[in-house]
């Protein structure tokens, strides 16, 4: 079981003595937070510390501990999506599909939201359209899926030969279809 590892703290300002929670990842690594901040910005938050669902005892202090599913890159980077006066930081591809899907997983605020889009298109975009194409569509995010179809455009997707990527796996053909429709629309108006 996971408690039974030895933890560590967060880098700050996941350190906070004077917090009233704490997010454990799924690699041990805990997260001193405020229940009122993440509450604001996600209702699954907000959720999970009202019905108390996962909820440990530290043996240390007596706040209550909740056991998420992720790591602690990805739960670092999401709370820092969420947390004033913090920003976000995504060193891989890797790293920014696991923040979408705890963005879309932890249902995050229309405040932070366009901040986690842009931090990914700005970063990822050019290099994983395809990707963040499949992903945008699986979350009903249509402005990210948009500009991922429209870089998309840069290659044939027409064509025989089209990159596979992982999450062509979780995309619809309905999904895949829509953007073959655009890339002959684009054609034909070429």
């Amino acid at each position: 079981m996971k408690s039974e590892l030895s933890t560590s703290t967060a880098k700050p300002p996941f350190d906070r003595v004077d917090a009233d929670v704490i997010l454990l990842s799924s690699d041990n690594v805990e997260f001193w937070v405020f229940k009122v901040i993440l509450s604001l910005s996600s209702p699954n938050f907000e959720n999970m510390f009202w019905l108390g669902s996962s909820q440990k005892s530290h043996s240390e202090t007596s706040l209550p501990t909740f056991e998420v599913s992720e790591s602690s890159t990805t739960l670092d980077t999401l709370l820092r999506l969420i947390y004033p006066t913090t920003t976000p930081t995504l060193h891989s591809y890797d790293d920014a599909k696991d923040f979408l899907r705890a963005v879309a997983k932890y249902n995050i605020s229309d405040d932070a939201l366009p901040r986690a889009k842009e931090l990914i298109a700005a970063q990822y975009l050019e290099e994983h359209f395809l990707s963040i194409y499949a992903l945008s569509c699986r979350y009903g995010w249509k402005d990210l899926a948009q500009r991922a179809a429209m870089e998309s455009l840069r290659l044939d997707v027409l064509d025989r030969n089209v990159p596979y990527v992982e999450e062509m796996e979780e995309m619809t053909a309905a999904t895949y279809r829509r953007l073959l429709s655009y890339h002959r629309a684009c054609a034909a108006a070429a």
